[in-house]
């Protein structure tokens, strides 16, 4: 996956970790991009989460007032933690993003010319 339940831990500190843990039945409508993951989770409000794992490693952003403040919240542990359960399905939903996008840039490129 290029991180681990580590590397979350280590981003969120032990508390949004602890936390985070509770938030896994929460998570929905995760879409698998090429080098990024989003999900809805749902806590207080419905936060967007995005991670995004870059040559910096992995970081994270969700639309919840301590992730507003640049923090590695719960929501983005919680997301992290199913991706990580859910790491079989990975490499086909990635698969599946490059063909869409590619689909889209080829209508594009038609709709342009």
């Amino acid at each position: 996956m290029g991180f681990s339940e580590n590397d979350l831990r280590a981003l969120a500190g032990a508390r949004s970790f602890e936390r985070g843990l509770g938030y896994l039945n929460a998570v929905s409508g995760w879409e698998v991009g090429e080098a990024s993951v989003t999900a809805l989770v749902h806590g207080t409000d419905v936060y967007e989460v995005e991670l995004t794992l870059g040559s910096d490693g992995l970081s994270g952003w969700c639309n919840c007032p301590y992730g507003q403040e640049g923090n590695f919240c719960k929501h983005c542990v919680a997301v992290g933690l199913t991706v990580l359960q859910r790491a079989k399905t990975i490499p086909h939903q990635r698969a599946a993003a490059r063909a869409r996008a590619s689909g889209l840039e080829a209508w594009l490129t038609g709709a342009v010319t």
